[in-house]
């Protein structure tokens, strides 16, 4: 009885497993031109750091395949050393101004009109 159970847990983990598989596998990686990732930047970006270990982790797993934008709102010289820092360690990781960001917003929505 006990192995009958032990067994019927380890198939049923395995279907699960094999589903979560296929789901990955049809829905996975996030790609495109027309997508973008970006974070909001200010202060000192406590939380910069974190967040940009967490879209690395992704991006390596290969489930994220879009750069990461940090947009700068207002960094404070700490702040905007960690992030130059990021930038210069990930090459898939940007630096930008809140105007080049709404720049490239408007230059994606006049494409979108014109089709």
């Amino acid at each position: 009885m006990f192995w009958e159970i032990l067994i019927c847990a380890l198939a049923a983990g395995v279907l699960i497993l094999l589903g979560w598989g296929f789901a990955m596998w049809a829905l996975l990686p996030v790609r495109g031109e027309d997508l973008h990732l970006t974070v909001t930047a200010c202060g000192d970006a406590e939380r910069l750091e974190q967040q940009c270990r967490s879209y690395l982790l992704l991006h390596d797993a290969g489930v994220l395949e879009l750069p990461l934008l940090i947009c700068d709102t207002g960094l404070s010289p700490a702040g905007r050393k960690t992030a130059e820092l990021l930038v210069r360690e990930h090459p898939q990781v940007r630096l930008c101004q809140p105007a080049q960001w709404r720049e490239m917003l408007q230059m994606e929505n006049r494409e979108c009109e014109g089709n």
